[in-house]
Order: C-alpha cells, then sequence, then structure tokens
C-alpha cells in the first residue's frame, strides 16, 4: 500500500475493478451507520446493512442471508468443504461528530485520490474491498475446494463479541482454517493485539442537603478511595511488541443530578486491557478484590463488556497467504501489533487463527479528516483475493 516498499513490477489481478471499487467505497459511506446507544440494534445500521450492503453484494452477484442480529452473510463454495477461510468486516462507525460533509465520500486528492468520509478509513473502506475479493472469488466458484464465508457484522464501535458470537451460531459454530478481521491496518497484516475487560464499579451512599453532610453518606468519598486504590494497581506481564497491559479510568458519573445534594451513587467504568494469553475472568477478580469494600458506602463490581486478545505467529498460514498477496500489488508486506480490540481475539479462542488486515490509517479513525486511499483499497481487495484463492483454489494464477 501506500509508503515504503515497493518491490519489482509483478502480474496485476485484472479481475479487480478499481472503478467500480471506487464507487463501492464511496456509497457505502454516503450511507449512515453511526454508532448510537442502541449499538447493533440501531435502526440505521440496520438499514446500512439491508439496503446499502445489501445492495452492493447483489449487484456484484453474491447471494447473502442475515443472522440474528442483522449482520450480513455471504457464503461462495461447498458447504461441506474441509478447507474454509473466514473474512469479517463491520459496519457501524464512529458518530460524525464535528467532522463536516460526513457523508458526501468525496474524492479527494491527497497525495494521490482518497475518498474522504466518516468510516472510508476505518471500516468502509475495508468492507469494499471484502466485497470487491468476494465477488471475484464468486467468479471462480465452480473450481472451489473450499468455502469463503464474508460477514458484513453489524459491530463496528461496540467493544465486544456479541455479533460475532451470532454470526458463528447462524453458522453452526464451522470450523475454519483461519479468520482475516478486515479493518483498517494501514496495509499491515496485524498479527496481535490486546484485549479489554470493563470494569463497572457502583458505589452506593445516602443522600442528604450538602448544608447537612453529617446527615448523608457521601458516595463520591467512597469513590476518591477507590480510585486511589486502583491508581495503586500494579499489573503483571510484558509483552515485546506491545508493551505492558493498562488500567484506565474512562467514565466517573454520579447521581441524583441535583444542586446542593450529597450524592448517593457514583458509578465508576475502568478499562483493564489484557496482553495475548491473559485471562479476563483472572484479571477482574484481582480488580474486585484491589477495590475492596468502603464502609459505610455499599461497593459492588461487575464485569463489563469483554474484548480478548489475540495472537497469531509470525510464520502461521494465513500470514504467509496475505503476504503472497499483497506482493502481488507490488508491496513488500509488513507486519503490526494493535493496542486496540476487536474479533481476532473471539476466532482465536475458537481455535481459528485469526489477523487484522485492511486499508486505511488507524491515525485517521474518528478524526475530522478520515479517509482513505484508493490504492490502499484496490491492495486490499487483491490481497484478500489472492489468499483466497490460493488457499481455496483454483490455482493462484487466477488471482492475477
Amino acid at each position: 500500500m501506500n509508503g515504503p516498499g515497493h518491490e519489482a513490477p509483478a502480474d496485476q489481478p485484472a479481475e479487480i475493478d478499481a472503478r467500480r471499487l471506487i464507487g463501492i467505497v464511496q456509497r457505502l459511506v454516503q450511507a449512515p451507520s453511526f454508532q448510537t446507544d442502541r449499538f447493533e440494534a440501531d435502526p440505521e445500521v440496520q438499514k446500512f446493512i439491508a439496503e446499502a450492503v445489501g445492495r452492493e453484494a447483489t449487484a456484484l452477484g453474491l447471494a447473502w442471508e442475515r443472522d440474528s442480529m442483522g449482520s450480513l452473510v455471504v457464503r461462495i463454495g461447498p458447504r461441506q468443504a474441509a478447507r474454509r477461510a473466514i473474512v469479517f468486516a463491520y459496519a457501524m462507525t464512529h458518530p460524525a461528530g464535528r467532522m463536516t460533509e460526513a457523508l458526501a465520500g468525496h474524492l479527494v486528492n491527497r497525495n494521490g485520490a482518497c475518498i474522504r468520509g466518516r468510516g472510508a478509513a476505518e471500516q468502509k473502506g475495508t468492507l469494499a474491498a471484502m466485497l470487491e475479493a468476494a465477488a471475484l472469488v464468486k467468479q471462480h466458484e465452480p473450481d472451489l475446494s473450499g468455502e469463503l464465508i464474508v460477514c458484513a457484522s453489524a459491530a463496528g464501535e461496540t467493544g465486544r463479541h456479541d455479533a460475532a458470537r451470532a454470526f458463528m451460531a447462524f453458522l453452526g459454530e464451522p470450523r475454519a482454517d483461519f479468520a482475516v478481521v478486515a479493518i483498517a491496518t494501514n496495509g499491515a497484516i496485524c498479527v496481535a493485539n490486546k484485549g479489554r475487560v470493563d470494569i463497572v464499579i457502583t458505589v452506593r451512599g445516602r443522600a442528604a442537603h450538602s448544608a447537612t453532610p453529617a446527615a448523608g453518606v457521601n458516595a463520591i468519598e467512597g469513590a476518591r478511595e477507590i480510585l486511589n486504590r486502583l491508581a495503586g494497581v500494579s499489573l503483571p506481564g510484558e509483552h515485546p511488541h506491545l508493551g505492558r497491559p493498562t488500567l484506565t479510568v474512562t467514565s466517573i458519573r454520579s447521581s441524583p443530578d441535583a444542586t446542593h445534594t450529597v450524592q448517593d451513587e457514583v458509578r465508576i467504568v475502568a478499562d483493564r486491557r489484557l496482553l495475548p494469553g491473559q485471562d479476563h475472568a483472572a484479571a477482574f477478580a484481582d480488580l474486585a478484590r484491589a477495590v475492596g469494600t468502603v464502609p459505610p458506602c455499599e461497593v459492588t463490581v461487575e464485569m463489563g463488556p469483554v474484548s480478548l486478545p489475540a495472537e497469531v505467529s509470525l510464520d502461521s498460514p494465513v500470514v504467509a497467504l496475505l503476504e503472497e498477496g499483497v506482493r502481488t500489488a507490488r508491496v513488500t508486506p509488513r507486519h503490526s501489533y494493535s493496542q486496540g480490540c476487536v474479533d481476532a481475539g473471539f476466532f482465536v479462542e475458537r481455535g481459528i487463527p485469526a489477523v487484522m488486515f485492511g486499508a486505511g490509517d488507524p491515525a485517521l479513525w474518528h478524526t475530522d479528516e478520515e479517509m482513505v486511499p484508493v490504492a490502499d483499497v484496490v491492495t486490499c481487495a487483491r490481497a484478500l483475493a489472492h489468499a483466497i484463492l490460493q488457499h481455496l483454489g483454483p490455482p493462484a494464477r487466477s488471482a492475477h
């Protein structure tokens, strides 16, 4: 993709239709699918999948179904095959925020042609590349000796595995040789990521007028003590590329929302990042012990959303397949490691090696100038198509 590392010319995959691919990205960006407090169930996200993604899939000749959470699923090749590959993409985007013309999908020149709009760099450029790659694989369906399953998931900004879990249940928990989580990695093959478990702490006191604070029990004072305890927690482990785990308080809310009132409840949410191999339940238990009790307040500690960590070795077959796919676009493969959380860990926990791969620079996620280079989207589609065809047959020459 863009940047250093271009190699000597190689055959180009003529089947990738760059002009068509640009149009797909633009139309996906123009259709809103913003995160709300309804997450995957948001009507706009569901409409985006059924209408925008469904329309593109149908136009590409891809038959599709929807699972219990509304994710779009395409299956190509023999369903009883011994070999199987999964590509799992996302529909939901960050809200528009202060981004102007967030849904315009304009083609702009930023050191090359780029498509600008909310989600272009994070989800939608790579979602379009997945659909284009699936269409190429579909052309070779009579020759395939394995099955490709692609999913446009209703998730994207949720930080939990609910949509991936529903997708696998819909399929009957199939075995797969590998999964590619299709999200922006700036063209690198991301072989590991941190996980996360949220810790939800509720401190309860007794409300009173602030003129007579002794008549109440101030939950804020109990919360202050708990925050001090969390700040003193030592987290075990270190990864050569991901560094150390972290613990970050991400939300503090008190109630009742009234003036001159001793607060009777404080809700604290803390984000505990996990390294590959670390167990989220054990990490939660350690923090629950550290929180302890704060008399006379009552304290409850609950486990919030979980996103599992993931790691595959650099010599994993899925890494080799994507490396070869990237080379077909005359780009030198790169590897990366992510501090963020996606669904790779969900697949890895089920014995399916999973990596992240996609077009778009993560540094542009959620920014006011989010965009994705057209060349990167084309490269992503080529690499995915080549890797899948190489693994499932026919011969690799069909991909370029």
